[in-house]
């Protein structure tokens, strides 16, 4: 489950001109009425080209997250199960064609088993990354 929190986001017709949004900025931000449409990036699974508005902010969250890689030979025949807890992408418009995100798991834990020579590696902790993204 994703959970989207942002400010209000209204629709645009198609013929309408777009604004110039140059002007605006983390301490002056976008008003509701100049909005585009938000782009979820799914903490941690996608990337969207598309930034968020200046002076907005943004959370996507999973409670839980469940990955499993099946060993193939063409991936080295690793088995990988990936668990993370409560998953999060944080971000803020900046400026109009610029935002900052701060991607974290507060909590992880990895298992990768080599099939062929059984050698198994367990590893846990907390990941975070950060991001600043910019359309040109």
């Amino acid at each position: 489950m994703t959970i989207l929190a942002t400010g209000s986001m209204m629709a645009k017709a198609q013929d309408t001109p777009l604004p110039d949004k140059s002007g605006y900025t983390l301490f002056n931000p976008t008003p509701d009425e100049y909005m585009r449409e938000i782009s979820p990036d799914r903490p941690d699974k996608t990337d969207s080209p598309f930034t968020l508005d200046a002076g907005h902010f943004q959370l996507e969250m999973d409670y839980a997250n469940f990955t499993y890689d099946a060993p193939t030979t063409a991936h080295g025949n690793f088995k990988t199960e990936d668990y993370q807890l409560a998953p999060m992408n944080v971000k803020v418009g900046v400026l109009n064609n610029m935002d900052f995100q701060l991607v974290l798991a507060p909590y992880q834990w990895q298992r990768v088993e080599d099939k062929t020579s059984g050698a198994v590696e367990n590893d846990s902790g907390s990941v975070t990354s950060r991001h600043a993204s910019k359309l040109t």
